[in-house]
């Protein structure tokens, strides 16, 4: 098992009061945990190498050389099988504490970042109302936590934008243009999304951050793809 599987089965593993499986309901070992079938297909998914989800080149996770003029684009997991399950349980299914979860692997599967606050790629209020909580923004919270690391709202959606999964990698660039802006502040900030496929999103995000003086050290999301 190399360093970064046994790290996550660790953070995994370490939960335990006994509870449900957060994808199959299953007797899982901990509150928000996975049971052992779900672990073992999260182990399976855990790349060695994988595509830059911004170039779509060959990287190892989190350090492909076309960022060396912007922030790292790092995604620890392949969406699919079992990233795609937690995401939809995370956002559809009602159950927010699958972010706790996933922040846990996040910091797991990497260093602490060298930035002051943290941020989050923000639902549209609309959509965040229907939902009853913003995705991005519990994992955000819940990794601030362990980094120790206040967490920021200084994005925000100013238009509504048809979900990215429906689109093509055009539509994606298009779909997400001007849709994002940010107070004016300072300072080096982690910017957080649940998953991350073109890159679109994430750095319509940083380009409206960096418009308004903040420096964004690190772009970080549980799964890629």
């Amino acid at each position: 098992m190399s360093m970064l599987n046994r790290q996550v089965f660790n953070t995994i593993s370490g939960w335990l009061v006994p509870g449900a499986c957060v994808l199959c309901s299953g007797v899982a070992v901990a509150r928000g945990a996975l049971c052992g079938g779900c672990r073992r297909l999260l182990f399976n998914a855990l790349p060695q190498r994988c595509l830059c989800p911004v170039c779509g080149g060959v990287e190892v996770p989190g350090l492909c050389s076309c960022r060396r003029d912007g922030p790292p684009v790092r995604s620890l997991l392949q969406y699919r099988p079992v990233g795609s399950r937690l995401v939809q349980a995370l956002k559809f299914g009602k159950r927010p504490e699958v972010a706790e979860l996933l922040a846990a692997l996040l910091v797991s599967g990497f260093e602490r970042p060298e930035a002051d606050c943290i941020c989050w790629v923000p639902l549209h209020l609309s959509r965040r109302r229907k939902r009853g909580y913003d995705q991005a923004e519990l994992i955000a919270r819940f990794l601030g936590k362990r980094y120790g690391l206040p967490g920021r709202g200084v994005l925000k959606r100013v238009r509504k934008t048809a979900p990215q999964a429906r689109s093509g990698v055009v539509e994606r660039g298009s779909n997400v243009a001007a849709a994002f802006a940010a107070a004016p502040g300072c300072g080096r900030v982690l910017l957080i999304d649940d998953v991350v496929t073109t890159g679109a999103t994430v750095l319509a995000c940083v380009a409206a951050l960096e418009e308004q003086g903040w420096v964004v050290a690190d772009v970080r999301t549980p799964f890629y793809g």
